[in-house]
Formats: structure tokens, C-alpha cells, sequence
């Protein structure tokens, strides 16, 4: 199935030439079912693509810590200082299977640390979206779970 980004006609209010609101994502990984874990930062960062916003998707290292055995460490830092250049946060909260919160000590180690340097944090796409005044369209969410 082909899947055509179809960016949203708030894009243009949100861009100019060298600028778009940068977004982290912030989720579990290592807690529950990893692949799921990446496939949901991915769903959202298309989503934020979708609305105009440019993601950070730190779980796609999940794929360079596979190839090339990367220290999570050394990959927790370079995240840490991608967070510090966004300017928002999205903590996704997801439940498992027994509707239980999935526990994160990475994603809460980076909502802190955006908190600490006045970055705001948001739990939904909603009062993201209202915070930077983009009008949130019907738009195809690849998942639901976020």
C-alpha cells in the first residue's frame, strides 16, 4: 500500500523558507514489544509531518543500534541534544494490553529535561496543535495508540 504524505494546508503557516516548530517525540522503547514501540513514534512523526510540523523520531536509531550494536548511552546523549534545539515536546503514553501504562525511564528522563530548559511538553496532538495555533484537520492517523 502506498502511502502519499499529504501535508496539511496549515504547512505553509508553519514554514517559512528556513524555519518549521520542531517536535520531539518521546516514548518507551526498551519496555514492551520494541518494534511496536518504533512504529508508533513513526505513525506519530507522519502524523506531525502530515500537520506541518518537522518531528524528531529518536526511536529510528532503533535500527542503527541493531546494525551496528551503538551504545544506548552515547544514543541517549544525541538525543538529549536534539531535544534541546525542538521546540516542543510530545510524551506518548501508551497502555499495554491490560490498559496499564507503558513505563519509560528514557522518555521521562527527556520530558524533565524539556521542562528544566522551558521547552513545553504536550500529552496529546491536540493542545500541541492549539499551543502552536494549527488547526488540527481530518487527517489519516496511521494509529490510534498513542
Amino acid at each position: 500500500m502506498k502511502s502519499e504524505l499529504n501535508i496539511s494546508k496549515q504547512f505553509k503557516k508553519t514554514i517559512d523558507k528556513y524555519n518549521i516548530i520542531k517536535v520531539y517525540i518521546a516514548s518507551p522503547y526498551t519496555i514492551g514489544d520494541k518494534i511496536e514501540n518504533v512504529n508508533r513514534q513513526l505513525d506519530m512523526s507522519h502524523t506531525l509531518l502530515q500537520l506541518g510540523f518537522a518531528p524528531y523520531t529518536p526511536l529510528l536509531t532503533h535500527f542503527q543500534q541493531i546494525r551496528w550494536q551503538s551504545h544506548e548511552e552515547l544514543i541517549m546523549d544525541l538525543d538529549i541534544n536534539y531535544l534541546l534545539v525542538c521546540n516542543a515536546i510530545l510524551r506518548l503514553k501508551p497502555l499495554d494490553k491490560l490498559g496499564i501504562e507503558i513505563p519509560s525511564k528514557g522518555a521521562d528522563l527527556e520530558e524533565s529535561t524539556a521542562k528544566l530548559h522551558k521547552i513545553p511538553v504536550f500529552y496529546n496532538l491536540e493542545d500541541l496543535c492549539k499551543y502552536f495555533n494549527i488547526k488540527l484537520e481530518k487527517i489519516n492517523l496511521a494509529y490510534n495508540n498513542f
